[in-house]
């Protein structure tokens, strides 16, 4: 019997396998043939077999083939992705509505000495609106993400235009 019918005949525990890497049908049949392959090769190259004997296949090698294809699948960086934006170019300018100087000023005099979530959007509000700092440099500055850093600046916007409501 040929090595590659001996691993056929196995070809329900290299699903499992497959599956226990989180795989869903397509790739579990992607990591599978990317096996056949790679244990085809590596018995050519080194004349090795991957029998313990003549009747069973090395299942820890083919596992670790296995889970050595699929890390090196998921390493890789996903090809053809478009970005129709640079972020560093783009101000933030969602709401190019004035906020009223009350409303801002209530909103400020709130945050101070409070706790840390209030201090981390009074900093940002100094530094994004009194500042005029672009979101993308206050990012590269702080090591915030820019979607944390413009997620808290809408925060923001949105507290001062419910409190211009109010007013």
């Amino acid at each position: 019997m040929s090595l590659l019918t001996k691993l056929h005949e196995e070809q329900s525990t290299w699903y499992k396998y497959a599956y226990s890497f989180g795989c869903d049908k397509s790739e579990a049949d992607d990591l599978i043939q990317d096996m056949y392959i790679k244990v085809y090769e590596y018995v050519e190259k080194h004349k090795n077999s991957i029998m313990y004997n003549k009747e069973s296949v090395n299942l820890f090698f083919v596992y670790k083939v296995m889970r050595s294809l699929f890390i090196d699948e998921k390493r890789k960086p996903i090809k053809n992705v478009e970005i129709t934006f640079d972020i560093e170019d783009e101000p933030y300018e969602e709401d190019k509505s004035v906020l009223k100087l009350d409303a801002v000023n209530k909103w400020y005099s709130d945050k101070i000495g409070t706790d840390a979530e209030n201090e981390y959007f009074k900093i940002i509000f100094d530094e994004v609106f009194i500042k005029g700092k672009k979101i993308s440099v206050l990012a590269r500055e702080t090591n915030i993400t820019y979607w944390s850093l413009r997620n808290a600046v809408s925060i923001i916007k949105e507290q001062i235009n419910d409190l211009e409501k109010n007013i």
